[in-house]
């Protein structure tokens, strides 16, 4: 369904389609939540960036900022480019 929502690939969209910045915003989301997973699994060779994230708290820092700097790259990237 996440992928589905920016890309159209099961239910296409009716006529109204949101541009700008709600897009976006959409894409953003998108990003942010498929970071999530691939930063976690990440955390070893992140580790002379990140130091040690052995406790909960330190992988949950690491979790999030990796997921808030894919949400905002990809924001910016989409916003940029006009998200077509």
């Amino acid at each position: 369904m996440l992928c589905n929502a920016t890309l159209s690939i099961a239910v296409p969209r009716a006529n109204g389609r949101r541009r700008g910045s709600a897009r976006a915003a959409r894409h953003a989301v998108t990003a942010a939540a498929l970071a999530v997973p691939l930063t976690g699994a990440m955390r070893a060779p992140l580790r002379p960036l990140t130091g040690p994230t052995d406790t909960v708290p330190a992988l949950a820092e690491l979790v999030l900022a990796g997921a808030a700097v894919a949400g905002v790259l990809t924001f910016v990237v989409a916003a940029a480019l006009g998200s077509d």
